[in-house]
């Protein structure tokens, strides 16, 4: 059986970042004295970052965005973050054992990132995750960013891999959104930071657990040797 090439999403898919985000996130309302946000509440806006929480909270309170600091609540919110980057963040449950089963498969994993390369690079480094991985291509490390394509394709490039060998893995409506304008299989996870219901993402695959990941990743191989791929 062809050995797959695994590239991977980052927040809500092999990390639950969201504590550390929100916390961030929180941080910065209160140097505006904006009201925080109840984490039950805010988890789901994991996935959209420093700027897209900061401004979903604005509208969660029902703030004019236009009249805040926004520049200067990123800037807050990302040095904020930063310096506590692994304070709460965990990988979910059963991603070391996967990503340890695949290493000694021989399959070539990557991951790609809307988040910026340094903050990635500090956050796996700090979980010990970084060996795992060929390349991390954060959402700095080329002209492009996901939902485009081609974010995904260079990360592939960058491996010096094959698209056709290759499976996406993700939480959210981009990723799947990338994957599909790549052409590339998607399996996506539903413990994530989806804003819609898992199960309407429309991916090949979904799973509730990490340790479902390599049976779906065999199940797309098949798929590709039964079609003569």
């Amino acid at each position: 059986m062809t050995s797959p090439t695994l590239i991977f999403d980052l927040d809500g898919t092999l990390v639950d970042s969201a504590p550390d985000l929100i916390a961030a996130m929180n941080h910065t309302l209160t140097t505006e004295d904006i009201p925080t946000v109840d984490y039950t509440i805010a988890r789901s806006w994991a996935g959209l970052g420093a700027r897209g929480s900061v401004l979903k909270a604005a509208s969660y309170h029902g703030l004019d965005a236009n009249k805040l600091p926004l520049d200067a609540m990123f800037d807050t919110f990302l040095k904020h973050y930063l310096a506590n980057i692994s304070r709460l963040s965990q990988p979910f449950e059963g991603v070391i054992e996967a990503l340890t089963q695949m290493r000694d498969m021989g399959w070539a994993l990557g991951i790609c990132t809307n988040k910026y390369q340094r903050y990635a690079e500090a956050l796996l480094s700090d979980l010990a995750l970084d060996g795992f991985f060929e390349v991390i291509i954060g959402a700095d490390s080329t002209p492009w960013r996901k939902p485009d394509a081609r974010h995904l394709t260079e990360t592939i490039n960058i491996m010096l891999q094959s698209a056709d060998s290759t499976i996406f893995i993700g939480d959210s409506e981009t990723d799947v959104a990338t994957a599909k304008a790549a052409n590339i299989p998607v399996i996506a996870v539903d413990f994530g930071y989806s804003l819609v219901s898992p199960d309407q993402l429309g991916a090949d695959i979904l799973v509730d657990h990490f340790d479902k990941i390599i049976p779906a990743a065999n199940a797309l191989l098949d798929q590709w040797q039964n079609s003569g791929v």
